[in-house]
């Protein structure tokens, strides 16, 4: 190659290895189009649109000096740029241009970049084969041109494809076929990238051991060749191995060599992803302000060089710190700084990550609603731009807000979406976290056994990275669950294990913490000595890490073991001093349990005046506690208002998100279709030569082809016919409940206006009238949100039925003693005749909750001293359960409508009451779910007679 193209080609690579090229300190050969070039390279990712700026004014200034080769680095550049700015289109466009003028120059080296950008650009919009078919063909031009370095680089092509498909066995086999050519040739450069992408790969997957392996191998020849940037390179992602590991001392010595080579160059790019880096690893070790710190320098870097997308990752993770210090204000300026660059770069990908950091942030300071809104905003971005490794952590992070909220069902929704994203191999660590907050979850359910499941799928996926810290944790989680089953021996064998962990990596407070949980285990078991060892243990490393108020848990439960025991004397010593941590540290849960344990001391000691006195003392800081829980309970209340303010909102988004999940699947039945009918031309096209050799088994192979199409095709028709109706029916269900929401909201606003400004002007009797109204609207509420979640959970299909025998009578007399208040108002007799033998099969929730509704529909619409009963009654295999009143009855026209919910109507009770006609609805899909069928049969101003007919086994 001519030598005039040398100094480009320098400004082409540096910028591609990573190096940071400033136009001012450019040799002072390099022309002015030169200096303009390498920041429009320097920019192509940090700042695309000054970029674009930069490289069509420089195409002009090309062109005029008729260079070529100029022309064509400037194509290549506005080919990224305008990558990364969503236009594919003119993208493309740039991409042929600069293989052109590659072409006419024999620019070789060029080819590899080229490629790969119009490979990515095909793989963002979706278009797989074409990527596959461009690859293909790259691969046999440079074996045509018998160019060992084209064809190792198009094998790492193929390999990066093959990433992105999440095909590892493939990626595994080319960058073999890639290190064997490269090997042969003994070409160092080649080598040692061959060697950093199958590190890197190993990474990925959480295999650590083969990556550092890999990533040595790769260190070793960067060294010989003097590649100092490839050194750098490969420091920073073995330091990264290293603090996934838990090995916090070794990541950051590896960090602090790097960022000396960095410092050498006077590389300033690199000098500001190393600091960041210290900062990520500084935050992992829990010191927050030297974290800070470090974030604060690779910003005031990366401001002045002008990188704004990593400006914008700076300033998030700047925000993440900002949090744990609870400095909220601050934070959220930082994150609404991000968005805002983001947002100015066209940046949706890390627009969802911004969101999903502000999601964060609020529900740290506990405003979950919020936090779900930008949660599920981060998610609809995602899933619009299918990325299915964020989808995953978007979900998640739903769950673990659904959780927080109590909701524990819809966080099983969310994690168990998670899960159905991730692959096992691509991303264990990722799949094991989302499994450890199902099992929590579970646990918050009352469910261990399931929880038990959960905790050891998590440990099958965290074995395979040998994280002593992570695998530790799953010990602990798998122990919990093992002791809320009562298995105590399994229980303190996981214990043990996750002990051993902490302590073999010289992790105090991880022992202490075990420890602790040991002791607890011994006290349920009732053996005392045990627990005493274990908590005298666990106080003496808290001590040593001045963690107080665990300490001071600690001593509060030695002294009631040995005041048990009979050790007055030590006891006494250590309760007080458990006291003393629980008001230094302003614990005061500790210091009210520690006044209990003081009190039940003296009263084994026979000193009742003591005694009498530290009870006192417990009971006042028990009230005081009260109170606070008191005005958290007001707290969650307000956050419970706020929340339903914004249901409508949050729904709004869930549905978007739910359409564009839907559209994905119907996407992947297309996908399908279309595999099939290639696969079929292809068949036929076999087919064509084995009918000429007179074959008939083609003719059987093409029907069943036949038959597969049409299979899928009726999928596919069925799928959109569902969606339509999904849509059709969620229209409808709002249009059902829009009105019957807002009128029971105005009363309650109404009517507690009155009470905030006139209740020191009204009467007793108005005070009991105006209560007796609000009870009735917020009544009207619960049950509207009652039956609506119950529908809601019924059309999902998350719903999970768990069948199992049921005394009828048993449950009957539970419901009627739930509903006897709404009957005595109105004096109406409620009967139940049901033989206490009958038994049916049956979800325990779903007909307690068709009982309610049933029983409470017939006393709303049963005039005064009227009566509801229930009956049952064997019928062969079934069992008949009536629920009879003698109310007003519903016409013969309602009667049609009944259990429809595109024909839904409501009619006021006896009393004025209302509904929204929901309720039956539940009913009909919760009772057909359990096997059965549900009837009515009525008269006006004769009654009504709903008959449930269920299997009894």
């Amino acid at each position: 190659m001519p030598y005039k193209f040398f100094p480009l080609l320098l400004l082409f690579y540096l910028p591609l290895m990573g190096w940071t090229i400033n136009p001012d300190n450019l040799h002072a050969n390099f022309s002015q189009i030169d200096k303009q070039l390498a920041k429009a390279l320097d920019l192509i990712d940090e700042h695309p649109q000054k970029s674009l700026r930069i490289s069509e004014s420089s195409l002009l200034l090309a062109k005029n000096e008729n260079s070529l080769y100029k022309t064509m680095l400037i194509y290549y550049i506005l080919t990224r740029v305008n990558q990364n700015l969503g236009f594919s289109e003119i993208a493309f466009q740039y991409a042929d241009s600069a293989e052109i003028n590659a072409l006419s120059l024999n620019a070789v080296e060029m080819f590899s970049h080229i490629t790969k950008t119009k490979v990515d650009l095909f793989l963002q919009y979706g278009k797989e084969r074409e990527a596959l078919n461009l690859v293909s063909e790259s691969l046999k031009k440079a074996k045509k041109m018998n160019n060992n370095q084209l064809i190792v680089e198009s094998l790492l092509l193929q390999a990066h494809l093959h990433e992105q498909q999440n095909r590892l066995e493939e990626y595994i086999q080319t960058i073999g076929k890639a290190i064997e050519i490269a090997e042969k040739v003994n070409n160092k450069e080649l080598m040692a990238e061959c060697y950093h992408r199958m590190g890197s790969m190993f990474f990925r997957s959480s295999q650590f051991n083969e990556a550092i392996e890999w990533y040595s191998k790769a260190k070793q020849i960067r060294d010989e060749i003097s590649d100092t940037l490839g050194v750098i390179s490969i420091l920073k992602n073995i330091s990264l191995v290293n603090r996934d590991l838990g090995k916090l001392n070794e990541s950051n010595a590896l960090l602090n060599e790097a960022q000396q080579l960095a410092y050498n160059l006077g590389n300033k790019k690199q000098m500001a992803d190393i600091y960041n880096l210290l900062g990520s690893l500084a935050l992992r070790a829990k010191k927050s302000t030297e974290a800070l710190e470090y974030y604060n320098q690779s910003l005031i870097i990366r401001e002045k060089e002008g990188y704004l997308a990593s400006v914008a990752s700076t300033l998030e993770n700047i925000s993440r710190v900002q949090k744990d210090l609870n400095l909220f204000d601050d934070a959220t300026s930082n994150l609404h700084r991000s968005i805002d660059i983001r947002i100015e770069l066209n940046d949706s990908r890390g627009l969802a990550s911004a969101y999903n950091d502000l999601g964060n942030l609020l529900s740290e300071k506990g405003d979950l609603a919020e936090a779900l809104k930008y949660y599920l905003s981060a998610l609809k971005i995602r899933q619009e731009n299918n990325l299915q490794a964020e989808i995953a952590r978007s979900l998640t992070n739903i769950g673990l807000t659904y959780r927080k909220l109590g909701s524990q069902k819809n966080a099983i929704k969310y994690f168990d979406q998670a899960l159905e994203m991730i692959s096992d191999k691509q991303d264990p660590i990722g799949k094991a976290y989302v499994f450890i907050h199902q099992g929590n979850t579970l646990i918050d359910m009352g469910n261990p056994s399931k929880a038990l499941e959960s905790f050891k799928q998590a440990f099958e996926l965290r074995k395979i990275t040998n994280n002593p810290i992570t695998i530790s944790q799953t010990y602990r989680s798998l122990a919990n669950a093992y002791s809320d089953l009562n298995s105590y021996t399994q229980a303190r064998n996981y214990l043990n294990k996750a002990h051993d962990l902490m302590d073999g990596i010289g992790d105090e407070i991880g022992v202490a913490d075990i420890l602790n949980e040991l002791g607890n285990l011994a006290l349920k078991e009732n053996d005392y000595d045990e627990a005493l060892l274990r908590f005298q243990h666990a106080a003496l490393l808290y001590g040593k890490h001045f963690q107080l108020d665990k300490r001071g848990l600690c001593l509060r439960k030695i002294g009631e073991i040995q005041t048990k025991l009979g050790h007055y004397t030590i006891a006494l010593e250590n309760l007080k001093l458990a006291h003393s941590l629980g008001e230094r540290t302003e614990n005061e849960k500790l210091v009210e349990l520690t006044l209990l344990a003081l009190h039940n001391f003296h009263l084994a000691r026979g000193e009742y005046r003591e005694a009498l006195d530290y009870f006192h003392q417990h009971i006042l800081m028990k009230e005081m506690l009260g109170s606070k829980h008191h005005q958290e309970s007001i707290w969650q209340a307000s956050l419970d208002l706020e929340l339903d303010k914004k249901v409508e909102e949050i729904k709004k988004i869930e549905n978007e998100v739910e359409s564009l999940r839907t559209e994905a699947k119907l996407k992947s039945i297309e996908l399908k279709q279309q595999t099939l009918m290639r696969n079929f031309f292809a068949t036929v096209s076999i087919l064509v030569l084995i009918l000429a050799l007179g074959s008939v088994y083609g003719y059987v192979v093409i029907r069943q082809k036949n038959k597969w199409l049409n299979e899928a095709n009726e999928k596919l028709s069925q799928s959109e016919e569902n969606l339509k109706k999904m849509v059709q029916t969620k229209d409808k269900l709002f249009s059902i409940i829009a009105h019957d929401l807002r009128s029971p909201f105005t009363a309650l606003v109404g009517l507690t206006e009155v009470f905030s400004h006139n209740a020191s002007q009204l009467e007793t009797k108005d005070i009991s009238d105006y209560g007796s109204l609000i009870h009735q609207s917020s009544q009207k509420l619960l049950t509207l949100i009652e039956n609506l979640l119950d529908w809601s959970r019924s059309q999902t299909g998350k719903i999970k039925l768990e069948p199992l025998r049921i005394s009828l009578d048993k449950l009957t007399n539970e419901i009627i003693n739930i509903h006897s208040l709404q009957a005595n108002t109105k004096s109406i007799t409620l009967k139940n005749t049901i033989p206490n033998d009958i038994v049916v099969y049956a979800d325990y929730e779903m007909l307690s909750a068709v009982l309610r509704n049933l029983v409470s529909n017939a006393i709303k619409f049963t005039q005064e001293n009227g009566s509801v009963e229930l009956k049952a009654h064997r019928n062969d295999n079934n069992i008949i359960i009536k629920i009879i009143d003698n109310g007003v009855g519903i016409s013969p026209e309602n009667l049609k409508k009944l259990f429809k919910l595109e024909e839904s109507f409501s009619t006021q009770g006896t009393d004025q009451e209302s509904g929204t006609g929901l309720g039956l609805i539940v009913c009909k899909e919760f009772i057909e779910k359990n096997g059965g069928k549900i009837s009515v049969e009525s008269e006006v101003n004769e009654g009504t007679t709903f008959t449930i007919s269920l299997p009894a086994s």
